[in-house]
């Protein structure tokens, strides 16, 4: 058996030393990469104890909001408070956290270019937008909003048409595009035609006596709306890649039908509806908190998600199941899924702290998203990219943060504050202040805190995310100058948008010193061995096992984080071909705030077996002589790296 101990190399970045035994704060907490981080109601639901049909609330509005007591102004939290609270002030006021300028553009859009609007086309399915209208000329003078925004004098809150005008416009909207069967819009219909449907079921003209949806309406709209669910049900049965497809998962998202349809004491609904609208939030309970939440917090319960910030489409829209698809098959999952979560948790009504708006890769995604963008502005360069320049690549994460207005447990009011500095001061400011087709998803799910303090002042420095086995490393988060670094080594290769980088790591300071995804080691000539066929939605988690093909760890095996230094081992024996590696390690140390040591353990199952230590610089390294190279960037940025254990070390 051939042994080295391969490379204790030093990295030493640019920057002055004498900070190094100053104080700083840091972020990290105890995470562990075996832990279970799911909520309360799933492990409740998920042990018998009760279902979602059982926790179906009997009033409406219950998809995103909290009947009566959301159009409630004085209820702290509420829908209406988050808009009516506060004085008005222009969106990208850091001190503003209301949601005036978001209603007002929806409320506006409504009342003018969208109004009579029919069909299935843009403004024709935007059946919300006017129910929102309608809610705030309904309470104008309770609300007292201002006639006139402050952020421009041609923009007046001073709505033409009437709340039933509006009303009116909306059933016709609702009627003419509720079942929409597409896959450009996808599942976006059912979720936006099941609030559409709760929204207005109970809803009475302004006269308190005539409903908007005749009792012929109704039927009408539940029937297709059901027709829709069978539909998408009908393509699932535990089909579709349980993390590498995002497009394959979206059409399990028709038990949203069953928790707008669904009535406890079945009235006013058929006893065959209602029927159906049960059997979907059975399925919820089966494929939801049975197979697809298990599995989105085995890799990301501690935050995370296995390609980061790869790709966010506009809409959840879905694609076939073989090798072709018409949707969004690299869309970061979780942010997509948190709609449907939320809608879950209302409908449900459930405390925050026990709903499924808690579970862990929603309750610690805000963590991810701030360390996923680097000091240049730009996410991680980790799975298959978007356009960076794509609106919902940056709002889209926001639909999973709304935190601070439910609860008052000090970590969410602690991320609260945390993913509102990252909207004021990374997002950018065109796609997050100004008016546009998305203010609706802002107004509904986006959350705001104001004048925020820093990730520094809040105590962020380096990150665990356990069960993804990522380990982010930062010196800042306010200057583009700031050291970025990221470490990765995790138990399972979770699918094809996962980058194959056990014991890689990344480099930032000033632009890239270190990139891609193989700064690891090479055996033999080959790279870490190939994963092919990824568990299914009917498999679920457990796939994910010890021994497994998916084994490519056992992953992180140590993490210490104080303020002089964080220190991690991993462990990729697994993710080589066993027949010419036995063992491989990495121990990597930053000692804060520039310097980093790598020591690697490698045992080979021959000695003749060629070891190479492989990274790929951002710039060709310049040869200083004594095992000294420098790494120069053309931002500025600089690294030094040294060898410090001699060139053969096999023994």
């Amino acid at each position: 058996m051939g042994r080295v101990i391969s490379f204790i190399i030093s990295l030493m970045l640019v920057s002055g030393l004498s900070v190094f035994f100053g104080p700083r704060a840091t972020g990290a907490r105890e995470f562990l990469a075996t832990g279970d981080y799911s909520s309360e109601i799933e492990k409740q639901i998920r042990s018998g104890k009760t279902t979602t049909a059982n926790l179906i609330v009997r009033n409406h509005p219950r998809i995103w909001l909290r009947g009566s007591w959301d159009w409630d102004k004085n209820n702290v939290g509420s829908f209406a408070w988050r808009i009516v609270h506060g004085s008005a002030c222009e969106p990208g006021d850091r001190s503003c956290d209301d949601m005036k300028d978001e209603f007002c553009y929806v409320s506006g859009a409504a009342d003018t270019y969208m109004y009579g609007k029919t069909g299935k086309n843009t403004f024709g399915r935007r059946y919300l937008w006017p129910i929102m209208g309608a809610e705030g000329i309904a309470r104008k003078s309770e609300w007292k909003l201002p006639l006139e925004v402050p952020w421009s004098s041609d923009d007046f809150y001073n709505p033409r048409h009437t709340e039933d005008q509006l009303l009116s416009d909306a059933r016709a909207k609702l009627l003419s595009a509720v079942d929409e069967w597409d896959g450009y819009v996808g599942a976006h219909t059912a979720l936006h035609g099941s609030a559409g449907y709760d929204w207005l079921v109970n809803r009475k003209y302004s006269n308190g006596t005539t409903p908007v949806l005749s009792d012929a309406d109704r039927v009408n709209v539940q029937n297709r709306l059901i027709k829709l669910a069978e539909m998408m049900k009908a393509d699932c049965k535990g089909q579709g890649q349980l993390l590498g497809r995002a497009d394959q998962i979206y059409k399990y998202f028709y038990p949203v039908i069953g928790m707008a349809l669904y009535e406890p004491d079945g009235k006013g609904i058929s006893a065959e509806n209602n029927n159906k609208a049960k059997e979907y939030l059975n399925d919820f309970d089966v494929y939801w908190i049975g197979k697809i939440l298990p599995a989105l917090n085995e890799q990301g319960g501690t935050g995370g998600w296995q390609s980061g910030l790869c790709h966010i489409d506009e809409f959840p829209s879905w694609g076939s199941y073989g090798s072709g698809s018409e949707g969004s098959q690299n869309d970061t999952l979780p942010y997509n899924v948190a709609p449907l979560l939320y809608a879950h948790y209302t409908a449900t009504g459930q405390s925050f702290a026990n709903s499924l708006y808690d579970t862990g890769f929603l309750k610690y995604a805000g963590e991810f998203l701030n360390y996923m963008i680097y000091p240049d502005g730009h996410y991680v360069s980790m799975g298959p990219q978007t356009d960076m320049e794509e609106r919902y690549t940056w709002v889209g994460p926001l639909f999973s943060h709304a935190r601070r207005r439910f609860s008052s447990d000090p970590y969410d009011q602690w991320a609260g504050e945390l993913i509102g500095w990252v909207r004021n001061e990374k997002l950018p400011g065109e796609f997050v202040d100004e008016g546009s087709y998305d203010s609706f998803d802002q107004l509904m799910f986006e959350e705001k805190y104001p004048n925020p303090r820093t990730p520094e002042q809040l105590g962020c420095g380096t990150r665990h995310f356990a069960k993804l086995g990522w380990v982010a490393m930062r010196s800042g988060f306010t200057s583009s100058k700031d050291l970025a670094a990221l470490f990765i080594c995790q138990r399972y290769h979770w699918s094809e948008l996962n980058p194959y980088s056990q014991n890689s790591f990344h480099l930032m300071r000033r632009g890239w010193l270190i990139k891609g995804n193989k700064n690891t080691i090479y055996i033999g000539g080959q790279y870490q061995r190939p994963v092919q066929g990824y568990p299914t939605v009917a498999q679920g988690a457990q796939a994910y096992s010890p021994g497994s093909k998916y084994d490519v760890g056992p992953g992180i095996q140590a993490f210490v984080s104080n303020r002089n230094y964080d220190y991690i081992k991993g462990d990729a024996t697994h993710a080589y071909d066993p027949v010419k590696l036995k063992k491989f390690t990495r121990q990597w140390v930053y000692i804060k705030p520039d310097t980093f040591v790598i020591f690697d353990h490698v045992i080979t199952a021959k000695p003749d077996i060629e070891k190479k230590w492989v990274a790929v610089p951002a710039a060709s390294p310049s040869d200083l002589g004594n095992n000294l190279y420098r790494i120069t960037n053309s931002h500025g940025g600089a690294l030094w790296i040294k060898r410090l254990l001699p060139l053969r070390a096999s023994v």
